[in-house]
């Protein structure tokens, strides 16, 4: 027996056969990225609070000390309307 598999769906398949497939078991165990806000020390999965040291490296402040202490978060310089636009990117956004 075999499988067909492959990465565009624009190019054939590719047969593989199923006795070079390994059995395994995701048991795998992970430890997630925390980040600590600066005021309140609540943690925070990183990314589930967005925050990356990159693009705000004086530290990490949750929503609700944001919301609570009435403090303005310095703009994210990366978001998509930011961007250069290019034909590429236009043509790609129309046909996706």
């Amino acid at each position: 027996e075999s499988m067909f598999v492959g990465d565009d769906p624009t190019q054939n398949l590719v047969e593989i056969p199923k006795i070079l497939f390994l059995s395994a078991k995701n048991d795998i165990w992970e430890p997630e990225l925390m980040v600590e806000c600066i005021i309140c020390a609540r943690r925070w999965h990183q990314v589930c609070a967005l925050h990356l040291d990159h693009t705000w490296p004086e530290g990490f402040i949750c929503n609700t000390c944001l919301l609570e202490y009435n403090i303005k978060r310095k703009e994210n310089r990366y978001i998509a309307s930011k961007l250069k636009l290019t034909d590429l990117a236009s043509k790609l956004e129309q046909r996706v």
